[in-house]
């Protein structure tokens, strides 16, 4: 009787080692169905920003650094002169001046303003 019990055991094993290899061959497929799709989607979206990056990159190597640099030192040079230059006719102003001026203009203007009805 032995020998059928470990027979029948045996038997037992390789059904259930059967199934499980069965059950994980199903998961494999479906994994790899599932990877085939989620690449068959993202490809042509990568191929795409793989494009754009290169036509970036393309405009990059495009530009000319060196004379935008120059471009932009010589725009901060005209900036500082233009605001040297400002400084100067400011400090030429003559406040005390410019002050009374329009002082008497203020006092020209308030007879004015009461014989307009203001």
């Amino acid at each position: 009787m032995q020998p059928d019990t470990t027979q029948t055991d045996t038997i037992r094993l390789l059904k259930k080692q059967l199934f499980f290899t069965r059950l994980i061959a199903l998961l494999l497929a479906v994994t790899m169905a599932v990877l085939l799709a989620t690449a068959a989607i993202l490809l042509p979206q990568a191929q795409d920003i793989l494009k754009d990056v290169n036509t970036v990159s393309r405009q990059l190597a495009a530009v000319d650094w060196a004379r935008m640099a120059q471009e932009i030192e010589n725009l901060a040079l005209t900036s500082r002169e233009s605001m040297a230059e400002v400084l100067l006719q400011v400090q030429k102003l003559d406040l005390d001046t410019l002050n009374e001026t329009i002082q008497d203009f203020n006092e020209i203007l308030t007879p004015l303003a009461s014989f307009f009805g203001g």
